[in-house]
Order: structure tokens, then C-alpha cells, then sequence
């Protein structure tokens, strides 16, 4: 198993209920993913969080008032993040009205 930015992503868009065949949970294998791109590629790191959109400021806040390590801390803020989009997506989801007729709609 290669563990990059698009690894993490699958999983990150993947259910919060995900486990490995070794009973590992989605947390876990975040954390674990980000240790890795810590330790072997930090740009990618840098980019997996620019494109989830996790907030630069509350990151470095967290990781400075906290003892946790930080792949710890960026795996929460991770899955943190992705909760908020499904909650905004779920949210604002229209739906399609049904006076339109099938023929019109796009």
C-alpha cells in the first residue's frame, strides 16, 4: 500500500466507519498517513491540507497549545474538516423539484 495525498484523500472521503483488515480505524490511519507524509514528503502534506481546506490559523494554533503529537492534531482537524463539508453539502442539497417535466430538466 502507497501512502500519499491521494491515499488519504480516498480515505478521508471514504465512511467514518472504515477499518483495515487489522481493526484499524479511520483515525488510526490517518494518523498514520500523516506521520508518513511528515516524515517522507511534507510538500504533499502541505498540499493534501491546502486542498482540504483545513484553516492554516486554527492548525498552528492547535499544534502550539497542544502536547498531542502533531499527526495527531492534523489527522482531527482532517477529519474534522471533512465532517463540515458533508454537513454544508447535506445542508444546502436541493433537491429536484418535481413540476419540472423530465424533458426540461438539466
Amino acid at each position: 500500500m502507497i501512502i500519499d495525498e491521494k491515499w488519504l484523500l480516498e480515505l478521508l472521503d471514504s465512511p467514518l466507519e472504515t477499518q483495515t483488515l487489522a481493526g484499524e480505524d479511520k483515525q488510526a490511519m490517518l494518523i498514520r498517513g500523516v506521520t508518513h507524509l511528515i516524515e517522507t514528503d511534507f510538500a504533499g502534506l502541505c498540499q493534501l491540507l491546502y486542498r482540504v481546506d483545513v484553516d492554516e490559523k486554527r492548525l498552528k494554533e492547535r499544534l502550539n497549545s497542544s502536547d498531542a503529537p502533531p499527526a495527531e492534531i492534523i489527522a482531527h482537524l482532517l477529519l474534522e474538516r471533512q465532517k463540515q463539508k458533508v454537513a454544508l453539502r447535506a445542508k444546502y442539497q436541493m433537491g429536484i423539484p418535481k413540476d419540472i417535466p423530465e424533458d426540461e430538466r438539466w
